[in-house]
């Protein structure tokens, strides 16, 4: 196996840098190369075109990791799917459920128990962040032993999956 390689990527997350980036990770070692956390929908063009700065063609991802629901951790990956049908999308077993839409995003609830109390003139934004919350199946979920295991998996707790994902599932 090649050594691995790893590329913070930044994504602008408005088009006017008033919201901090986003930083997609890619890690690649020639004969994988998985991308954590796409990013947010409407983000595949810059995504896109950071996968080729940092030298990958887009058309060579093995597979995405979602570290977890929020959407500027998955919103890209509809769209990302669309573009790379070969991609295998990983996520922990207690985040799976509300990637793929089986269960209401925990952002989702939260925008709609808050909804009826935003001023008037921010609802129409409200609504249309609340449409951009995408379902896409997960195939393959992880853990941070490898297996599956009930509950949520942290964050911080995937970082441990991915090493288990490019080690065991090539």
């Amino acid at each position: 196996m090649s050594q691995c390689r790893l590329h913070m990527l930044t994504l602008p997350r408005d088009a006017e840098g008033k919201l901090p980036p986003i930083h997609p990770t890619l890690i690649h070692n020639g004969d994988d190369a998985v991308l954590v956390d796409p990013g947010c929908s409407g983000q595949l063009p810059a995504l896109e075109a950071a996968l080729r700065a940092a030298g990958m063609d887009p058309g060579r991802l093995t597979r995405v990791i979602i570290t977890h629901h929020d959407h500027d951790h998955v919103g890209a990956l509809a769209a990302l799917k669309r573009a790379c049908p070969g991609v295998q999308a990983l996520a922990s077993a207690g985040e799976t459920p509300y990637i793929e839409g089986r269960e209401k995003s925990l952002r989702l609830a939260q925008a709609e128990a808050l909804f009826d109390a935003l001023p008037e003139a921010d609802k129409p934004a409200a609504l249309a962040s609340i449409r951009k919350l995408l379902a896409y199946d997960i195939e393959r979920v992880v853990c941070h032993h490898g297996g599956v295991v009930e509950g949520n998996a942290t964050p911080g707790g995937i970082r441990q999956a991915l090493l288990t994902a490019l080690a065991g599932a090539a």
